[in-house]
């Protein structure tokens, strides 16, 4: 079967439409993840996990002493984000690291890691909402 000129631009919107349900990351939080997915989220955004009582929450960036981009700098400093993971009534915070401590953590029986923090610092600093975390799910 070929597609057409005109069919191709439908095509590739359903298959955006599909690509969730094909267990894709969530382009930002208040979704569902599975197991072997990295995904995102902004100060705030929670995700659940598929097939488990488990609700993660990227609550803050607790500090942020990364090398400003404009700046050269002799260590590359750290950033320390707090993550709550939530069973039921139960929630317990996590702090995962960017470089000087544990980039991961045991959350209800998964291993989640602080894969990338995105904006990287300014000498102006960065808005607290601004922040968004990459984060796997193993």
């Amino acid at each position: 079967m070929t597609i057409t000129r005109k069919a191709r631009p439908w095509a590739l919107a359903a298959l955006a439409a599909l690509a969730p349900a094909c267990g894709a990351t969530p382009a930002r939080g208040d979704g569902v993840v599975r197991a072997g997915t990295e995904f995102t989220l902004a100060p705030g955004e929670s995700v659940r996990v598929r097939g488990a009582p488990l609700t993660l929450t990227f609550v803050r960036v607790a500090g942020d002493s990364r090398c400003p981009r404009e700046v050269q700098c002799v260590w590359q400093g750290d950033a320390t984000v707090v993550l709550r993971g939530a069973e039921g009534n139960r929630a317990t915070d996590h702090e995962l690291h960017t470089a000087a401590g544990p980039a991961e953590a045991a959350v209800g029986g998964h291993r989640v890691r602080l894969t990338a923090l995105a904006p990287g610092r300014t000498t102006r600093g960065v808005a607290p909402g601004d922040y968004r975390a990459r984060l796997r799910l193993d």
